[in-house]
């Protein structure tokens, strides 16, 4: 039996050549595109009908960052992703923008 601190570090204790470095800009953002296409393709499957594209790469970023392939802390290539998305995203919500063609 697995007990879950034993898990601490998840698969990147098991195999640390595929942690990623907080600073490793290049494979963070080749990890966030791969998460936000899997998003893109689930779209048309039953659970990506159900939750949405973006719940998936949201959860598909979040199981990466548990099984310790990501890192815990904050890292600069997702600060400005995160401050670049927030910037744009704000007044689009706040002006009810429908973005759809």
């Amino acid at each position: 039996r697995v007990s879950s601190t034993s898990m601490v570090g998840g698969f990147a204790a098991i195999c640390p050549a595929l942690a990623i470095g907080p600073n490793d800009a290049w494979a963070l953002w080749a990890v966030i595109s791969a998460a936000a296409f899997a998003g893109i393709l689930s779209e048309d499957t039953r659970v990506g009908r159900a939750l949405s594209g973006a719940v998936v790469s949201m959860l598909f970023g979040a199981a990466l960052a548990v099984l310790g392939v990501l890192p815990a802390g904050p890292s600069p290539p997702v600060a400005g992703l995160q401050s670049l998305v927030v910037a744009l995203a704000t007044p689009l919500l706040l002006l009810s923008a429908d973005l759809t063609v």
